[in-house]
């Protein structure tokens, strides 16, 4: 099985833009005052918004931590191949001169 670097990086990349997102939808949210609507309404605006808020910051603490660990991942891999690549080259030196 070969992976290929943007099977990594390309989703890395679109969980960090919807962390970004996210942020924002949060800090619309958050800007959103109930006192625009009706007096019988206020209260189920109140326990809508809130929830809402409260979705959006859960949302940004995943998006975050999943585009985090695919970094990682992706930094990893790199390393090891790279220290794989390494190891080789060695194997090869030790074998004789080269043909």
């Amino acid at each position: 099985m070969t992976t290929e670097w943007d099977d990594i990086w390309t989703p890395a990349a679109w969980w960090g833009e919807l962390d970004t997102t996210m942020q924002g939808v949060r800090t619309r949210l958050g800007n959103l005052a109930v006192s625009a609507f009706g007096e019988s309404v206020r209260p189920a605006a109140t326990t809508f918004l809130e929830a809402w808020r409260g979705y959006a910051d859960e949302s940004v603490e995943i998006c975050a931590g999943v585009a985090e660990a695919l970094t990682t991942m992706a930094v990893d891999v790199d390393r090891t191949d790279a220290e794989v690549a390494q190891a080789f080259e060695g194997l090869d030196g030790s074998v004789g001169e080269a043909r």
